[in-house]
């Protein structure tokens, strides 16, 4: 398995499995969100492809306040079972290597026994959410 950083080029592909594990939001448009956060020097867009197949089947983000790290828009391909996990370790490495001191992951209720599995505790902040744009 390759991980590495999103090229342009894949935003198509991203937003379609993104689409496809229903993480985005009506609304949003989700292409301007990965161009934006693989502009973006605090952040990175992880891609995960088979090492004989250059597809995306997985995705991460994540990103670094200063202080803290978050990890969002983890997906993958139901075919490939073990990307999830090469990508949230991926994507912790990369926050420590910036001096994240903390890791926050933003996840459905579904999918909390993933993050329960590897060590996360679910914090008793509740995340809301306004958007900035058009109000």
């Amino acid at each position: 398995m390759i991980i590495a950083a999103a090229r342009p080029d894949q935003v198509d592909e991203i937003v379609a499995l993104w689409e496809k594990c229903h993480l985005t939001e009506e609304g949003d448009d989700p292409s301007l969100d990965a161009q934006q956060i693989m502009d973006s020097p605090m952040s990175i867009l992880m891609v995960a492809e088979a090492d004989d197949d250059p597809r995306v089947v997985g995705t991460a983000v994540a990103g670094f306040d200063g202080h803290r790290g978050n990890i969002y828009y983890l997906a993958t391909s139901p075919e490939q079972p073990r990307v999830a996990q090469e990508l949230m370790q991926t994507a912790c490495d990369w926050l420590a290597d910036r001096g994240a001191a903390a890791v926050t992951v933003l996840a459905s209720e579904a999918s909390l026994g993933f993050f329960e599995e590897r060590g996360f505790k679910r914090s008793p902040s509740i995340a809301v959410s306004r958007s900035l744009i058009d109000g």
